[in-house]
């Protein structure tokens, strides 16, 4: 197993596009509409700054166009501008408190804010305006699980697959908690479905590829690791498993390949140096182990005492043991 909470289920929503997509027949004259459609063309595609720009070009000719507003904030959101979306949100609700995108967006916020609660609220509004809203129940779902409410987030999963049966995401983090209650083979399940929805669904792989690993399948979990690298090979999640999962099959090269790959892509985490450390001593370089560590203790990415005060244990240790040898 890895010894690393570092498993992208803590990464466990995806961030989504909570806005009106392109009409187009309400958009062919009105120079405002052109602004507001400009903006969800970007928006679907990942360029928020340029959206946001675009949805303020139509609210300096509409100043109360609420889809805009709202768009904007879910722009806001995903670029982590917390306090503008908040503040686009509220006047948004001021001028049109049952838009299902104003509810849905805030739904949207209070989840990444973590107040799980006030997210299940605002989408539960959400779904009774928009019954057919297949993004409300599935963020109503991760809601649900963030407050260990995993009965009722299944539910609301199923439901959200019962609209869209080709939502990978959904099939991985029902997945995930049909886990987490102990049913195996529904978890099992799910996973499969994810990855054979969306055959470059990389988290599915991952979490299938972590279940494997706790069901003593290891050359199992070697594969969907592998396979998730070959999707995404600028994603650490994979890479600290396999280094691990490596380390844990005495693999040291492979483990030590794995985590020198890490070092570029977390430069600034103590763990993959912790893990080319084991790999080292593995390969019986304790000098170079000692200096892997050393590294580690460096690093900010972790600021605990007790892990810092274990690491230096073991540069002493293997001080220790260096000083015997010569």
């Amino acid at each position: 197993m890895s010894p690393l909470s570092m498993r992208p289920r803590r990464l466990r929503l995806p961030l989504v596009l909570i806005a009106l997509m392109v009409t187009v027949c309400n958009c062919s004259t009105d120079n405002d509409n052109r602004w507001l459609t400009s903006g969800q063309v970007y928006q679907a595609r990942g360029k928020h700054r340029e959206a946001i720009r675009c949805f303020t070009k139509a609210l300096e000719i509409d100043s109360v166009l609420v889809d805009a507003i709202a768009s904007r904030a879910a722009s806001y959101i995903e670029l982590g501008l917390l306090d503008s979306a908040i503040f686009d949100l509220e006047r948004a609700t001021r001028l049109d408190p049952n838009n299902v995108v104003v509810r849905h967006n805030r739904g949207f916020l209070s989840f990444r804010l973590g107040d799980y609660s006030s997210a299940v609220r605002e989408l539960d509004c959400a779904i009774a305006i928009d019954p057919a809203d297949t993004e409300a129940f599935y963020m109503r779902a991760a809601s649900k699980a963030g407050m260990g409410e995993l009965e009722q987030a299944i539910e609301d999963y199923t439901r959200s697959l019962y609209m869209n049966p080709t939502y990978a995401h959904s099939y991985r983090e029902r997945g995930m908690a049909y886990d987490k209650l102990g049913d195996k083979e529904k978890a099992l399940a799910d996973y499969n479905r994810s990855v054979d929805v969306d055959s470059e669904f990389y988290l599915g792989y991952i979490e299938r590829a972590a279940f494997r690993e706790r069901e003593g399948e290891p050359q199992l979990a070697l594969e969907d690791y592998s396979c998730a690298i070959s999707i995404d090979s600028t994603n650490p999640f994979a890479y600290v498993n396999r280094s691990s999962l490596y380390l844990d099959m005495g693999q040291f090269s492979a483990a030590k390949a794995d985590c020198l790959k890490l070092l570029r892509l977390m430069p600034e985490s103590p763990f993959p140096h912790i893990n080319l450390a084991k790999s080292q001593l593995g390969l019986g370089d304790t000098a170079a182990a000692v200096s892997a560590y050393e590294m580690a203790l460096k690093m900010p990415g972790h600021s605990d005492p007790q892990f810092k005060a274990d690491i230096r244990r073991r540069v002493e240790a293997l001080h220790s043991k260096l000083s015997k040898g010569h």
